[in-house]
């Protein structure tokens, strides 16, 4: 493996985001005519980055089942999720859009997934971290909604690493006590239970509005 700037296209020593001899899954290829081909590879504490194929050689030949091809009239032709290749996707991506921000973590969970190995143990830890913060949020906020008690139980089931558990008695004890859950609330535990891949008629059922009984 070599490094290529991203910059000056020019081979350099050392890069922060990369390294040689570690190993990167791709999670999209985009194969222009000339030989100019690129790939975006998964960083895990960083944004998915385009880097020059040059620099990489291929470990697993094994394919993605989430991708899909797409060949342009000029002959390029990307292999990716079919959601990544709508036109302004990434554009979306990084304005932190929800719908895209669910679609590309959906996504990476299941290329990540397929590939297994560190990536996949990494992204399984980042997740669980980030799921339990904001399950704490949520139960802070609806704590007293929600009687000690509940609150306590909740909190205990996420600090004994159980937020899934934690996330699935959470929305049933909303929806038994008919509490009305904030937008921005409801908007938490869509994300949280899209990335633990859990069942959205959990949140879809609750009643959203002004927070109270």
């Amino acid at each position: 493996m070599q490094i290529i700037s991203p910059v000056t296209r020019e081979v350099v020593a050392e890069h922060p985001s990369v390294r040689v001899g570690r190993e990167y899954t791709v999670l999209e290829v985009d194969a222009r005519p000339g030989g100019n081909s690129s790939l975006r590879i998964h960083h895990a504490d960083e944004s998915p980055a385009i880097w020059d194929s040059a620099m990489f050689e291929s470990a697993d030949p094994t394919v993605p089942s989430v991708w899909v091809a797409q060949l342009s009239e000029s002959g390029s032709l990307r292999l990716a999720p079919p959601g990544w290749l709508e036109r302004g996707f990434w554009e979306r991506y990084f304005d932190d859009e929800p719908d895209a921000v669910a679609i590309f973590e959906a996504d990476l969970a299941a290329i990540l997934r397929e590939s297994g190995g560190v990536d996949w143990d990494r992204h399984q830890e980042a997740m669980l971290a980030r799921v339990s913060d904001e399950l704490r949020g949520v139960v802070r906020d609806a704590g007293g909604l929600l009687g000690a008690r509940e609150a306590e139980d909740l909190r205990d089931l996420i600090e004994a690493g159980e937020p899934g558990t934690a996330f699935e008695l959470l929305c049933r004890q909303l929806h038994e006590y008919e509490v009305a859950v904030t937008p921005r609330m409801l908007e938490t535990l869509r994300k949280a239970g899209t990335a633990m891949d859990l069942n959205p008629r959990q949140w879809e059922i609750l009643r959203v509005g002004a927070s109270g009984r």
